[in-house]
């Protein structure tokens, strides 16, 4: 009888029976049957990421293998949705940890609507890329939407000069209030 036959509750009483022993044969078993579940929806669900998937199966393996995540699990026979939401959160945190390596603001300077034009760029590969980068764009002008003076002056598209006017404050102020603004983006796209 294949792994994938057994019921999910008699999958997750042995995973738990044998988490003290992790070269028990019937462990490996499962574990090996389960990877190989994985692997075949991750392929389909997460295509963007071809080159990891197979560390992101194996990370979402290494957390569905642990003693304290088997025993949370509410309904053993629900153990194939739940390795699946573990599969799902592990890869939605390798597409967002790749997002940022693509987005890093590199330097103080860099302008923030340089940043703003490499999210709305349409030479991505993948759909799944162009609309990763539109949440994140999302967040950009969010963050930036916090902030008076970036929002009138990256937003608005004023001059220093006419948000000084408007908010009435110094140039000094407003520099400073743009910088605070860049490190924060920096902030977000650099772990």
């Amino acid at each position: 009888m294949s792994v994938l036959d057994r019921p999910p509750d008699e999958i997750v009483a042995v995973l738990l029976a044998t988490a003290d022993d992790p070269s028990h044969p019937e462990r490996n078993e499962i574990l090996e049957g389960v990877r190989r579940h994985l692997l075949k929806v991750a392929r389909g669900a997460i295509g963007s990421l071809r080159d990891e998937i197979e560390d992101v199966v194996q990370r979402a393996l290494t957390v569905i293998a642990r003693r304290d995540r088997l025993a949370s699990i509410d309904d053993p026979k629900r153990f194939w949705g739940w390795a699946r939401s573990i599969l799902y959160w592990t890869g939605k945190d390798a597409i967002d940890a790749a997002a940022r390596r693509r987005l890093r603001v590199t330097s103080s300077d860099e302008d923030v609507q340089a940043l703003i034009d490499r999210l709305l760029a349409d030479d991505l590969e993948t759909p799944e890329d162009r609309m990763h980068n539109r949440a994140l764009l999302a967040l950009v002008i969010a963050e930036i939407g916090k902030n008076d003076v970036g929002k009138l002056r990256l937003l608005e598209d004023l001059t220093e000069e006419e948000v000084c006017e408007r908010l009435g404050l110094t140039r000094d102020q407003v520099a400073q209030a743009l910088k605070r603004l860049r490190a924060r983006l920096r902030r977000m796209f650099v772990h």
